[in-house]
Order: C-alpha cells, then sequence, then structure tokens
C-alpha cells in the first residue's frame, strides 16, 4: 500500500468515525430534549468532548496543519463551553466575531502549509 493511499484511507475511516459520532451526538441531545432521556449535569461539560477529540488531534498531528486544525478544535470547544457557561460574559452573541477570526487564520495557515507542501512534493518529482 502506498503512502498516499494509506493517508486517503486513514481520512476516510476518519470523517466516518467523525460522522458516526455526530449523529450519536445528535440523537442523544435530540432524545435529551424529547424528554426520552435526561442528560443532566453532562449537558453542562459535553463541549469537554469537542476539547478532547481536539487535543486528540494535537497528540497525533504530523503536520502543521494537523497541529493548527487540531488546536482550532480545542479552542472551539473552549469557546462553546465558555460561551455556554457566560464565564468572564462571554455569549455566543458577543463573541462570534472571534470565530470568524480564528476560521480565517485556520484557513492562513492551511494555505501557507499547502503551498509548501506542493512545492516540497515538486521538488522531489
Amino acid at each position: 500500500m502506498t503512502e498516499l493511499s494509506r493517508g486517503t484511507d486513514f481520512r476516510s475511516r476518519k470523517h466516518i468515525l467523525w460522522g458516526l459520532a455526530l449523529m450519536l451526538a445528535g440523537l442523544v441531545f435530540l432524545a435529551d430534549r424529547l424528554g426520552f432521556l435526561e442528560l443532566g449535569p453532562f449537558w453542562t461539560y459535553w463541549p469537554m468532548a469537542i476539547v478532547v477529540a481536539g487535543l486528540i488531534d494535537l497528540a497525533t498531528a504530523q503536520t502543521l496543519k494537523q497541529y493548527a486544525d487540531g488546536a482550532f478544535i480545542v479552542l472551539l470547544g473552549a469557546w462553546i463551553y465558555v460561551c455556554k457557561e457566560h464565564l468572564w460574559g462571554w455569549s455566543f452573541a458577543t463573541t462570534w466575531p472571534a470565530i470568524m477570526v480564528a476560521g480565517g487564520a485556520s484557513m492562513i495557515v492551511d494555505g501557507l502549509t499547502r503551498k509548501n507542501r506542493n512545492a516540497h512534493q515538486e521538488s522531489l518529482s
């Protein structure tokens, strides 16, 4: 198996697993909202699951883009928690532009690393 196909297989599995996890979380939250489940204190801390996912991405990152993606996920989870709990006076309504800035920064890092990655691959050819 070539390095490219191994990377593609890993990304495909990762997308499938994240899709399944998102669907499962949605079903749990829907069951809570419809009264079939009582999430109780879990409801307060669910954004920490996003932070843990980002920390896992950071721990397994091998490229600058993967580090940036992991850091973005950690910050996103932390932002959701802080806004949900109204820590430091933050709310979704007052801080959503910060997510736009972080998303833009993530896109810039992606563009810069993709340019460097393409230049490196061309030099190997």
